[in-house]
């Protein structure tokens, strides 16, 4: 268990703002980019590799099992508030919002606006409506994803995210306030049985936040290395894809019988797939937080656990999906023994 000392170690009960450590700017982290770069070709490859591209064309299985697009996308949000967190850590001021809304705008809408151009020809079902809304990003809020580029629904999330960060920069709250209210309304969109009210899309927009809002806490309250080892990177990757099919929350809850149909997307069964992207992003940039290792023993265990019952009856053969998933968790464990190297 981690101690009084480590919890307060990881300031949750601080307020919500960069430590003077970890404010100076950093050197380029390469790490972080070559992470970025594969979460990337993983959400481009499960949606080239899918059905809405070619639906008659039908990848070995294999590549399914080796392609974890859809964790990618929240492994995105988390790397979202990571990258935020460090490049915004000056006091807030009207100026410096304004300075940061145009990075944003400038950044993102010339060539999402390109993204949506080249998605009309693809759309013709869609209405002038749903097209205009898409290029405000308001998918998923007020009218669906532009039929011709299905992809782009995470954009009006990231967009909401930077938008909410607005108030935690400018009200600097107490950290566990922010992660209680967060998951407090996750929890509440799993339990409210209704979509009316559009109490799932602000209960989805919400979970999304919550991954967003724990890499802006490790941006901001993890110090980073004096000292950077060697990454263990694959070890890491290997993990990350075998936790990816466990799904935790979501095989938990079908057990226990605690399902909602109406939830959306990005949900409270999700929430699962954050320690492991966690872990991921932490063991990358290498920040180590009071309770790091026991975050990688769980991860750890969570595919172990579900292999034993496999190997116990005699079933861990009978599948190639199966021998996949060990062979990735006897890879995944090789991190331990790695993580300790110098460069």
């Amino acid at each position: 268990m981690i101690g009084s000392t480590a919890l307060r170690d990881l300031e949750l009960f601080g307020l919500f703002q960069p430590n003077p450590q970890n404010v100076p700017r950093r050197a380029f982290d390469w790490a972080l980019e070559e992470l970025r770069g594969y979460a990337a070709l993983a959400v481009g490859f499960y949606h080239a590799l899918g059905p809405d591209l070619d639906p008659g064309f039908q990848p070995h299985r294999l590549l399914g099992y080796l392609n974890p697009g859809p964790i990618c996308v929240l492994l995105f949000f988390i790397l979202s508030g990571y990258v935020i967190g460090l490049s915004t850590t000056g006091a807030f001021s009207k100026q410096a919002m304004i300075r940061y809304l145009m990075r944003r705008v400038i950044r993102i809408v010339p060539i999402y606006w390109l993204a949506i151009a080249c998605s009309i020809p693809f759309s013709e079902t869609d209405h002038w409506t749903t097209i205009v809304g898409n290029a405000l990003f308001l998918q998923g809020l007020t009218v669906p994803v532009i039929a011709g580029n299905g992809a782009l629904w995470s954009l009006s999330y990231e967009v909401v995210f930077y938008l909410l960060f607005l108030l935690i920069w400018w009200l600097r709250p107490k950290v566990v306030a922010v992660f209680a209210i967060v998951f407090g309304l996750c929890l509440c969109g799993w339990l409210i049985s209704t979509s009316a009210f559009g109490i799932q899309i602000f209960a989805s927009f919400l979970t999304g936040f919550l991954f967003w809002i724990v890499g802006l806490w490790l941006a901001w309250k993890v110090e980073p290395p004096a000292h950077e080892k060697s990454i263990p990177l694959v070890s890491y990757l290997c993990l990350f894809i075998a936790f990816f099919h466990i799904r935790p929350f979501g095989l938990l809850f079908q057990v226990l019988g605690w399902t909602n149909s109406q939830v959306d997307r990005v949900n409270l069964a999700t929430v699962g797939w954050l320690p492991i992207c966690l872990l991921l992003i932490a063991g990358v940039t290498q920040r180590k937080f009071p309770g790091f290792k026991w975050l990688q023993v769980i991860c750890l265990l969570v595919p172990i656990a579900n292999l034993i019952p496999l190997l116990l009856r005699g079933r861990l053969f009978q599948q190639d999906f199966w021998i996949l998933l060990a062979v990735l968790t006897g890879m995944a464990s090789r991190f331990g023994e790695l993580d300790t190297r110098p460069v």
